[in-house]
């Protein structure tokens, strides 16, 4: 994956300082930069999270990590590096004191799509099922627009994605953001982050949100409409945004996050793994997420915490 990370960048630094209580820095040690962000917790405190960083080793910058944490009040340092399962910097985080955890923000796995191959290939590696769906997208006459936060018409195309993305979260039972959210992601990312919608008789019936950022593409959101999903949208609207990915000279399309291998059925990443399967792509397995527990009494009284969340949510269900 090397650094070709947008989470690792200034762009989603300025993002992060929209959200409420956080705050963001990096360090430099041999021309590399790993970000930081700081994020509210309980007991009045913080988490120190690194999103997909080091690139290599998180030695030379951990002296300064540490520091950081301490004078920002946080219970525990996050790391969740950009490294595939199988490296060995991750020996290198155990050694440091760092436990591996199942808490993650950040997919384990994810399913990368090689953009150098033609578009003749690329319909190839795909599913039969999913070469079908596009061809059944064209025959409705599905068409798309793109935005970024500086167009015409951006506003209006942000809140009809943002009706999709609820009407989404409820038929597949997931959280989202408030609407402003999205709204200085688009802002903040400038024309790194642009707004692909999909119409059907001027109906918009799908959408997604993806960033473009170094050499790769990622598949950050995505919302359908309950109405006219017999047209496939979209899986048109995939293929449109990986041929633009492509044509633009991008080398990587990124669908960001899938269900682990040998999951099983009842995983609820499941449905959407299966749909992005359909396009093809590469598995890539990351090697996780790493704690490092600064005060283990109010660390241990945060999990108990969320332990009791979750019971409570499962006992409402």
């Amino acid at each position: 994956m090397g650094n070709k990370n947008f989470f690792q960048s200034q762009q989603w630094q300025n993002f992060q300082k929209t959200l409420s209580g956080r705050k963001t820095g990096y360090i430099e040690k041999d021309g590399e930069k790993l970000y930081w962000t700081t994020i509210p917790t309980v007991f009045r405190h913080n988490y120190l999270y690194v999103n997909r960083g080091p690139v290599r080793s998180l030695k030379p910058f951990w002296p300064q990590l540490l520091d950081i944490a301490n004078r920002h009040r946080c219970l525990y340092i996050k790391v969740e590096p950009p490294w595939e399962k199988n490296e060995p910097y991750k020996e290198e985080l155990l050694k440091l004191g760092f436990k591996k955890t199942s808490l993650a923000t950040q997919p384990d796995t994810t399913l990368l799509l090689d953009l150098t191959q033609s578009e003749h290939e690329l319909l190839k590696q795909m599913k039969p099922k999913g070469r079908y769906n596009i061809k059944i997208a064209k025959k409705h006459s599905v068409t798309y627009q793109v935005f970024t936060e500086k167009e015409k018409g951006s506003d209006k195309a942000l809140q009809d994605f943002y009706k999709m993305l609820e009407e989404t979260a409820k038929r597949d039972h997931f959280g989202i953001h408030d609407v402003e959210y999205y709204r200085n992601l688009l802002k903040t990312l400038s024309s790194q982050a642009r707004l692909f919608l999909a119409y059907k008789n001027n109906t918009v019936v799908a959408g997604i949100l993806a960033v473009f950022f170094d050499d790769t593409v990622t598949y950050y959101y995505g919302a359908s409409a309950n109405k006219s999903r017999e047209t496939m949208a979209t899986y048109g609207l995939q293929w449109h945004v990986i041929t633009t990915a492509k044509s633009e000279g991008y080398h990587v399309y990124d669908f960001l996050g899938i269900a682990p291998e040998n999951a099983g059925k009842n995983h609820p990443w499941q449905g959407v793994t299966d749909f992005k399967k359909k396009l093809g792509g590469s598995v890539y397995s990351y090697a996780g997420t790493y704690h490092f527990i600064l005060k283990p009494f109010l660390y241990f009284l945060l999990n108990v915490f969320k332990t009791l969340l979750q019971a409570k949510k499962t006992f409402s269900r």
